[in-house]
């Protein structure tokens, strides 16, 4: 990927090795999609838990959902960050 990246950075946008970059960028942002779904459904079990938790339906289970969510959103703001860098090389 990184090599691909490089290979495209400082052509012209439409060239061939800068279509292939940003295909190859395209693909990075699909295998992406998992964690960022996975933040999302945390996201949406920790308002539920934290919501039955004030009703008194439940009790606990919130601070082990955090913990997930905090490994996960970690995760996808590495690859965030990965994805900028090779997108910022080719423009």
């Amino acid at each position: 990927m990184r090599a691909v990246v490089g290979a495209a950075a400082g052509s012209v946008p439409g060239s061939e090795a800068w279509v292939v970059a940003q295909q190859a960028l395209s693909r990075l942002e699909v295998a992406r999609t998992g964690s960022v779904a996975a933040l999302a459904d945390l996201d949406r079990l920790m308002t539920e838990r934290l919501a039955q938790e004030q009703q008194g339906a439940a009790s606990g289970g919130a601070g082990a959902i955090a913990e997930a969510r905090a490994v996960i959103a970690d995760a996808v703001a590495d690859q965030s960050a990965i994805i900028a860098v090779l997108s910022g090389r080719i423009g």
